[in-house]
């Protein structure tokens, strides 16, 4: 039966591919499977006058719906894609994809046709689950990665929640982002005045064991222990105050003027500004380090 299928899709000069059976717990899979049937919907028909069995020959009112379908189903291919394809997708990588799909499907759920509403609701009960787990973490992640900073949630949330509650889900973000730098904070001085005590302690035994050279270790030493005392002084100004009040990156264009993006990689722009930022550092490696799983499933 293939073997007759596939004659007919080459009389009729189609690309020598095959049909793609979905996995049904994955929306990604049914968008293949789809779009590869679109691309084949002139053989269906041939193939029934050589096969009667074969009763899936679909109406031209039947093929729109299809195609209708896809359009929905190739946002979250295309997330999925993107996403997968990167050797080491950060969690940075998510919301900027990932709320487009939330955005989608609550347009989809208006839909004036009955069939992707009722599919778009059913989708948006699994994907609301998941954006509640997980949109958080997203979106703190984001804001760490210097292309989005809070640009990009002042952008899409205003998009996904209604006017009256994206302020207070925009608030939510920045109230986590300083709890958790506050955290940091206190690890960082609790290392450094660790260090400062452990510091004067090998100055006093090495005063005991060396009189003579005990001048010159303490000077260094005063010195040392005089900038970590200070560094401890909370500045009036965060390292997160100054990075979120600091433009976006913007990365560099081709020779067609597009966008360099795809080679970007926050954790190496993290490691290679971690003297400037000390403690926001850490904590945008940490954060930008936590797995997250892309919804594709559960179609």
């Amino acid at each position: 039966q293939l073997r007759e299928f596939s004659d007919i899709a080459k009389k009729l000069h189609f690309p020598s591919k095959k049909l793609v059976l979905d996995v049904h717990t994955r929306w990604n899979s049914t968008y293949l499977m789809l779009a590869t049937a679109v691309g084949f919907k002139e053989v269906f028909p041939r193939y029934h006058q050589v096969d009667q069995a074969f009763q899936w020959v679909l109406s031209s009112e039947q093929w729109e719906k299809v195609e209708n379908v896809n359009q929905v189903l190739s946002v979250f291919n295309e997330v999925t894609n993107m996403i997968s394809g990167s050797d080491y997708p950060t969690s940075n990588l998510f919301l900027p994809e990932v709320w487009r799909m939330k955005e989608i499907l609550q347009l989809k759920c208006v839909d004036r046709h009955d069939y992707i509403r009722s599919m778009a609701e059913k989708m948006a009960q699994k994907f609301e689950k998941y954006w509640g787990e997980c949109n958080l973490l997203m979106s703190i992640a984001a804001v760490l990665d210097p292309r989005y900073k809070m640009k990009l949630i002042n952008f899409c949330f205003p998009l996904i929640y209604p006017d009256s509650e994206y302020p207070q889900h925009i608030q939510n973000v920045l109230t986590v982002l300083h709890e958790l730098f506050e955290v940091y904070g206190t690890a960082h001085n609790s290392v450094v005045l660790k260090h400062s005590a452990a510091e004067k302690a090998a100055v006093v035994s090495q005063s005991v064991s060396t009189p003579c050279v005990s001048r010159v270790s303490t000077a260094r030493s005063m010195y040392r222990d005089h900038v970590r005392t200070t560094d401890v002084i909370r500045p009036l100004k965060s390292d997160l105050d100054i990075y979120l009040e600091e433009d976006v990156y913007v990365g560099d264009k081709d020779d067609s003027g597009e966008d360099i993006d795809n080679e970007f990689e926050a954790l190496a722009w993290w490691k290679f500004n971690a003297l400037k930022y000390r403690i926001l550092s850490k904590m945008a490696k940490d954060i930008l380090a936590i797995p997250i799983t892309i919804v594709a499933s559960e179609s």
